[in-house]
C-alpha cells in the first residue's frame, strides 16, 4: 500500500484499506445501487480518510460523483435495497477512467 497512488473500491469492508494509504493518495468509492449514501459509519471513515489527508471521492455505480455526503445518523437503506444491492453491480468503467485522468 505504500506505493498506491489511487485505491479503487467498492463501498464495504475495502473502504478500511483506505486508511493505510499514506498521506495524499486518493480513495474511490464506488456505492452499489440503491443505497444510502448518507449512512452515518460510512460518512465518520471518510471524515477520518480526509483527516489522513487521503483524498476521497465517492460515486454512484455509474461513476457520478456524489458532491455532498452529510452525516445522518437515522438514515438506514431499506432493508429491500440492501437484500439486492450487489445484484448485477455493474460500474461505467469509460466515467472511472476520466476521474482517474483528472487525478493523474
Amino acid at each position: 500500500m505504500n506505493e498506491t497512488k489511487i485505491l479503487i473500491t467498492p463501498y464495504g469492508a475495502g473502504l478500511v484499506s483506505g486508511f493505510f494509504l499514506n498521506k495524499n493518495s486518493t480513495i474511490i468509492i464506488i456505492y452499489p445501487p440503491h443505497f444510502s449514501y448518507t449512512r452515518d459509519c460510512s460518512t465518520m471513515e471518510l471524515y477520518f480518510l480526509q483527516k489522513l489527508g487521503i483524498k476521497t471521492i465517492c460515486c454512484d455505480n455509474n461513476c457520478e460523483i456524489i458532491k455532498d455526503i452529510v452525516i445522518y445518523e437515522n438514515n438506514i437503506t431499506n432493508n429491500n435495497n440492501i437484500k439486492y444491492r450487489d445484484k448485477d453491480f455493474e460500474i461505467n468503467i469509460e466515467k472511472l477512467e476520466e476521474i482517474i485522468n483528472n487525478l493523474l
